[in-house]
């Protein structure tokens, strides 16, 4: 019933930080490391920032 309501199941994804996208430039120049970019997210892992980074990627190409 809840799918069909159009009711989310399961744990909400982060929102994007405002400041994000100034760390993401750091990073994708490699003034910063994976794991300080991590860090700097709030993320205990790089996987997790990885997935926001999918995420950013994947909006930044839809507009």
């Amino acid at each position: 019933m809840a799918k069909r309501k159009g009711n989310y199941k399961g744990r909400q994804p982060k929102k994007i930080p405002k400041d994000f996208e100034v760390h993401y430039k750091k990073w994708k120049e490699k003034k910063i490391t994976g794991v300080e970019f991590a860090k700097i997210l709030g993320y205990n892992s790089r996987y997790s920032m990885y997935k926001m980074v999918e995420r950013y990627e994947k909006n930044k190409k839809e507009k």
